[in-house]
């Protein structure tokens, strides 16, 4: 039984087939790669096997049959949830949609990202190996000297990962809940929001150096200040729904299930002020809150979020980490 190719190709799926510069060096942005390989047993057209499927992979481009990737390089077997292209530009390509070049042949996805180790940001060349059931090993730049001749490239231009900074960022506030009419329990709730910059949208977020911290909310600050408390804190982007029990240093627990004015969504980062007169917390605290987001193209922006001193923290800033 004989085995060879007579087709083994490598394009770039969403755009220029050999060419692409959407991709930034953030460690979670992927190019989506078609390998397309017609395999012939005996000079008969026939489907790849699980382990010739599973060897298919990209590696730099080389004479060098046994050619690794540059460092920071990966190639993925999976896609993962990142969406393609710049920002501005971005857009979101399926396995599904590779199309087989001609009947027969096998198309293999794989996915190529790089991370901040790759130095400098230049074009990258790359080519696609195989390893066949009988051991020969192909790649897309390929000529044994007896006829099987393969030359298929595909070049990609990394870009440095940008940060979206706080002044990029629409702000607005809402006087979300007060009990104005309470004389002896005085509750005012104020929610920030900063929307992200258009189609841009947050797929993480982490904090640290908080005072204290929920499932909901994490704590910046915990005042009191004359005759009454004010506390500072970020809101998750996944929080749909936000109760005064949830921040918590109620009057009474009368006030717990009360329900808080909270617009949401994954392009909007919250936070709010909430003061409570005649009443004070323990402990107290006044930190600089480290608010870290990985947005829908994988890249990451920190900020920090605290009360404004010049306030007594009355209101809040954020600002750029």
């Amino acid at each position: 039984m004989s085995m060879s190719l007579s087709l083994f190709t490598i394009n770039i799926i969403g755009g220029n087939e050999s060419f692409t510069n959407a991709l930034y060096a953030n460690g979670n942005q992927q190019v989506v790669v078609a390998v397309n390989v017609q395999k012939l047993v005996n000079s008969v057209p026939t489907p790849l096997s699980s382990s010739e499927v599973n060897s298919v992979t990209v590696v730099e481009y080389s004479s060098n049959i046994n050619a690794g990737l540059p460092v920071g390089w990966f190639c993925d077997t999976t896609q993962n949830r990142y969406d393609q292209g710049l920002r501005g530009s971005s857009f979101r390509v399926e396995a599904s949609a590779v199309p087989a070049t001609r009947a027969a042949a096998d198309v293999v996805s794989r996915y190529m990202r790089c991370d901040s180790r790759v130095n400098p940001l230049q074009n990258y060349q790359f080519m696609a190996r195989i390893r066949l059931d009988d051991g020969t090993v192909y790649t897309t730049h390929f000529d044994d000297g007896g006829g099987a001749v393969f030359e298929s490239k595909i070049t990609i231009a990394p870009q440095r990962p940008y940060v979206i900074t706080a002044d990029e960022m629409n702000p607005w506030r809402d006087d979300a809940y007060n009990t104005e009419w309470q004389k002896d329990d005085y509750i005012d709730v104020d929610v920030y929001y900063w929307t992200l910059p258009s189609s841009l949208k947050i797929y993480d977020e982490s904090f640290s150096n908080a005072g204290y911290w929920t499932s909901k909310l994490y704590y910046a600050a915990a005042i009191n200040y004359d005759s009454s408390t004010r506390l500072i804190f970020a809101i998750r982007y996944t929080v749909t729904s936000l109760t005064l029990g949830d921040i918590g240093n109620l009057p009474n627990s009368g006030y717990a299930g009360t329900q808080v004015s909270l617009s949401h969504g994954d392009g909007l980062m919250r936070a709010a002020r909430y003061l409570c007169d005649s009443h004070s917390c323990s402990p107290t605290y006044n930190n600089y809150l480290y608010w870290t987001i990985t947005d829908n193209l994988g890249c990451v922006s920190r900020f920090t979020l605290k009360a404004n001193n010049s306030d007594n923290g009355n209101t809040l800033t954020l600002g750029n980490a």
